[in-house]
């Protein structure tokens, strides 16, 4: 399990919480926590791709590996043309 996790809710969702918690609905609540919430937070906390602001200023390893690769290839063609 990650330490934090960032979900995002579209606008019909932020509406819907919003009413929420204006009318104090708790039988709604607790579905939309298990219906929006839920899923939200499994799918971002689920391994691969990270927004950009949860890199803490790393560079991904496997962005760093392609790089490596690009510039391998690079410099045998380069070899190859002398």
């Amino acid at each position: 399990m990650k330490e934090k996790v960032v979900i995002s809710l579209n606008q019909k969702e932020q509406i819907e919480l919003e009413r929420i918690t204006t009318d104090g609905d708790e039988k709604r609540a607790l579905e939309f926590l298990k219906e929006v919430v839920k899923k939200k937070a499994a799918k971002a906390a689920a391994p691969g791709c990270k927004p950009f602001f949860e890199w803490q200023g790393k560079e991904p390893q496997i962005l760093t590996e392609m790089k490596a690769k690009t510039k391998n290839k690079e410099s045998q063609r380069s070899k190859r043309l002398k």
